[in-house]
């Protein structure tokens, strides 16, 4: 009986904590220089809202942990061993239907890319969640040394749909809801 609930407690914990974060998983060529300047530009946008010193996690997304992680389009058990809850494609270029059928296949939520000169794009950039922190551009330029390219540009503006549909919907376990607003 002690032994039944004990191992009750454990996997209600281990439930519990899971609800607090989630893997992103980030479809980006095998270049080691652009996905560092993906990973930074994904730190800007996942530290604009909840994050917090000492924190274990890449960032916070939608009040949540987040977890950050790189596969290659044709690269199915890399994605696959970072146990994606949202495969993400960020940059112009990525074939569309191969990320499809990957998520499709680790049966994970998918974000195309955003057109970067789209109005809700240009909102985006335009308006920080926090009026007290720099444009991306700034923090970017801040970080790194550099102005931020498309590629930066991209994960930012896929960082903040993420935030925004994950703050919607509370989690990332109402895939039919993510599926929708990941989709505008």
């Amino acid at each position: 009986m002690a032994l039944t609930l004990s191992a009750g407690i454990v996997l209600a914990t281990a439930l519990a904590a899971g609800a607090h974060s989630f893997n992103l998983v980030m479809i980006a060529p095998d270049d080691a220089e652009i996905r560092q300047v993906m990973r930074q530009a994904f730190l800007i946008a996942s530290a604009e809202r909840d994050s917090h010193a000492a924190q274990e996690s890449d960032g916070h997304l939608g009040g949540l942990d987040v977890y950050l992680g790189f596969a290659g389009i044709g690269d199915g058990e890399a994605a696959a061993a970072l146990a994606p809850d949202i495969l993400a494609a960020p940059l112009a270029g990525t074939d569309a239907a191969a990320v499809t059928a990957l998520a499709a296949s680790l049966d994970v939520v998918s974000l195309a890319p955003a057109d970067p000169n789209s109005a809700m794009s240009r909102d985006m950039l335009a308006q920080p969640l926090d009026p007290g922190l720099p444009a991306f551009a700034q923090a970017f330029e801040a970080e790194t040394g550099q102005a931020p390219g498309a590629e930066a540009v991209a994960v930012y503006l896929a960082a903040r749909r993420v935030d925004q549909a994950v703050r919607q919907l509370g989690g990332v376990g109402d895939a039919a809801g993510l599926r929708a607003l990941l989709s505008r």
